[in-house]
Formats: structure tokens, C-alpha cells, sequence
């Protein structure tokens, strides 16, 4: 399992009064996407949806990945019933931004379309998996709900959610092992 991923962005998203509709992200998809990046919209991969007010770093709020391509997964968000509602309530001369991180497709340039390898669809899946572990480091009230659940549930000691005043000595060697510079 692997991959080569690239990262575009971050790309201001056009959300307007709360939500965006589905022409408005075709359109966006069109001008600034394709514009940025050929190709894409129909690349598969990762993409983050943050917030950003003022002069202050973005803020991660939903990770998301597809493996159809990414103007297919933002034309779902907008068909859904909550749709991109809980990601664009930002504040007042705030904005939301998006990074792409699609599939490379191995060949000398271009991105991967969709899938036909399950290894293309683990790599994929991994990606998010940590970068949705990142996030919440960054904003504990990232919108990925089942995810990150797990993250948060998930115990090891010397590893993920340990008080590390109370470890054991494995625990502490693994720590230390792990923190490795």
C-alpha cells in the first residue's frame, strides 16, 4: 500500500448565506479549480475544509476523501440534506478554504482517476485516517463524527490518548521511542 499524493491550496470556497449549492460548486469547480489545477475535479483523493478569519492560520474542520472524483463528492455534499450547512457557518470576515491532496497517478504527471486497485483505495482511506488524527489535534470539534469517535476512544499507552504521568515503563519506552527526532 502506498501512494503519491500532491497538495493544491488552499482554494477560497465560494459558500454563500451558509451553504452552497450545486451550481455554485460546478461553477467553482470550472473557474478556480481547473484554473489552479487541470484535471482535478475528477481526481481522486483527500481533501480538507477549513476555517480562516482574518490573519489567523486556517483551522481544519472536515476531512473528507473520494474516490470518484472531487467535484462528484462536493456535488454530494450539496445534495445532502445538511449539505456543507455545518461547515459554512464561519464568522464575520471569516472564509473557508479547501486543500486538495489528490492521487498521483504514477505516470510522469496527472492525477489518478477512479480506483481500480483495492492497494489505490487503502492508501486513500490511510491518508485520511491520519490526517483526521492531525486535525483533531488541531480542532477537537472536527466535523468527521465516526472517526473521530475512534480517535478519540482509542487508547495505547506511549501512543495515542495517554496521560503520560501515569505510564508504565513499556509505555514510557515506547514513547520515547516514538517521539524520535
Amino acid at each position: 500500500m502506498g501512494g503519491q499524493f500532491e497538495t493544491i491550496g488552499p482554494l477560497a470556497f465560494p459558500a454563500k448565506d451558509g451553504d452552497a449549492d450545486e451550481k455554485v460548486i460546478v461553477q467553482w469547480f470550472k473557474s478556480m479549480v481547473e484554473e489552479e489545477c487541470k484535471g482535478l475535479s475528477s481526481a481522486v483523493g483527500i481533501y480538507i475544509i477549513a476555517r480562516q478569519v482574518g490573519s489567523h492560520p486556517p483551522i481544519p474542520w472536515y476531512v473528507g476523501e473520494t474516490e470518484k472524483g472531487f467535484l462528484s463528492r462536493f456535488k454530494q455534499h450539496s445534495r445532502m440534506k445538511r449539505g456543507f450547512g455545518d461547515l459554512t457557518k464561519i464568522p464575520k470576515g471569516g472564509r473557508l478554504l479547501v486543500f486538495f491532496l489528490p492521487l498521483m497517478s504514477g505516470k510522469r504527471s496527472g492525477f489518478r482517476k477512479a480506483p481500480k486497485k483495492v492497494a489505490t483505495i487503502l492508501a486513500i482511506n490511510a491518508l485520511e485516517d491520519m490526517l483526521i488524527r492531525s486535525c483533531l489535534n488541531v480542532n477537537e470539534n472536527l466535523l468527521n463524527v465516526s472517526q473521530k469517535t475512534l480517535h478519540r476512544e482509542m487508547r495505547v499507552p506511549g501512543y495515542i490518548n495517554d496521560a503520560a504521568s501515569k505510564q508504565s515503563v513499556a509505555a514510557t519506552e515506547l514513547s520515547r521511542m516514538l517521539k524520535q527526532e
